[in-house]
């Protein structure tokens, strides 16, 4: 070969890696870059319309530090970090007012879509220890990978089986359930749930709520029973799973039953061939008296020794008033108020000193040790659904 020839190949050898450099360095970036560790510790991400539309910000605990992260056409709604602190998830109107689910990484970088499909998507989740996001569409549960990859159907609408649940109610009207919220456990496959249309003592069938523990992927699903061994039908139904994912707290309000919040833990094993899946236990950490209407929003601290809650009572005409944010111990004791007023959407922080909370359009933050509140936005605009990052260090 002539030297003009190898100087050539050599040429054009040398080209195709800088290509490829080039288009490597190029999706890295687009990617977010040096981002797995921009998730600071203790860092909030939040909606606000300060600016004039609903975007998507981030503070520091401390409310400092606001910074817009993305802005979209359309509002954003909802917030969660993945489990690694790597991406945050929302959700917005990308098309056609369509509310589709958006991730972006924490310092900005990489904002987009997270499926190619069409379609709503809302009520996002995500495991606080898998790589996995689940969400509402069409009143299914669906289940996806933080990279969008593998999107499955994991809750369809419809009756269970006949199968054994050792004494927990089979499914029974409506025929049809229409998703309407999940939560993922941090267990593989496990799914928190509830249905609407089902009927209240009002006769409300719009409003009436079912809740279910599945195993997810078309397998196990079973009601939830309240106190009195009954189905769990109410106007409100909201839940959250223990960190380990082995119990799951839920909430009530407006029950047929006294409003509630109970503890189950559900084991799914295989019996003479069938799987069954078995509630072990079913304690009611705090039942309502008669003025009271129920139990919003359960949070677990970290360490799983407290839940956090609203509590809501019945005011003068009758109608439903917050009645601050409570605390119980989940091992036993009676609950105690830690913030008063209108507050809601309790939010435990990943190292359990803080809860956060909204206020109105503003956004606190109570020292769970003291009850010292902080106003973390300052009546900057109406700021609401917010995460914290679940890095700690």
């Amino acid at each position: 070969m002539s030297k003009e020839r190898r100087a050539l190949v050599g040429f054009i050898a040398v080209a195709c890696v800088l290509v490829v450099a080039a288009l490597w360095i190029g999706n890295w970036l687009a990617a977010g870059g040096l981002s797995h560790a921009v998730a600071k510790p203790g860092q909030i991400v939040f909606i606000s319309d300060r600016d004039g539309t609903a975007d998507l910000w981030t503070m520091d605990a401390d409310g400092s530090n606001a910074t817009k992260l993305v802005t979209q056409m359309g509002n954003e709604r909802e917030t969660t970090f993945a489990s690694t602190g790597q991406w945050v998830f929302y959700t917005c109107e990308f098309e056609q007012n369509e509310i589709q689910i958006g991730r972006v990484r924490p310092n900005g970088r990489a904002s987009g879509k997270l499926l190619s499909t069409q379609g709503a998507q809302t009520h996002i989740s995500t495991s606080p220890k898998l790589p996995i996001v689940s969400y509402i569409s069409n009143s299914h549960v669906f289940v996806c990978t933080t990279d969008g990859q593998g999107a499955e159907k994991v809750l369809p609408s419809h009756v269970d089986e006949d199968f054994d649940t050792q004494g927990i109610a089979l499914e029974d009207v409506p025929p049809l359930r229409k998703y309407s919220d999940a939560k993922l456990s941090s267990r593989e496959g496990w799914i928190a749930a509830k249905s609407q249309g089902f009927g209240t003592e009002s006769g409300n069938v719009s409003a009436g709520e079912r809740a279910y523990i599945s195993t997810g992927h078309d397998t196990l699903t079973v009601t939830l029973l309240d106190t009195d061994k009954q189905p769990v039908i109410a106007d409100e139904c909201s839940f959250a799973w223990s960190p380990d994912g082995s119990t799951l707290a839920l909430a009530t309000v407006g029950a047929k039953s006294k409003s509630f919040l109970a503890l189950y833990a559900p084991k799914a094993e295989v019996a003479e061939g069938k799987m069954a899946l078995f509630l072990q236990s079913r304690k009611a950490v705090v039942i309502g008296s008669p003025t009271l209407f129920g139990f919003r929003n359960p949070t677990w601290s970290p360490r799983a020794k407290l839940i956090a809650f609203e509590m809501i009572k019945r005011d003068k005409d009758g109608g439903r008033q917050s009645n601050g944010i409570w605390v119980v111990p989940v091992a036993s004791g009676p609950p105690k108020q830690i913030v008063k007023g209108n507050a809601s959407q309790p939010n435990w922080s990943p190292n359990g000193k803080f809860i956060l909370y909204e206020d109105g359009a503003d956004l606190m933050r109570v020292t769970v040790a003291t009850g010292e509140t902080k106003n973390l936005t300052g009546g900057q605009g109406t700021n609401r659904d917010a995460s914290w990052s679940p890095i700690l260090k």
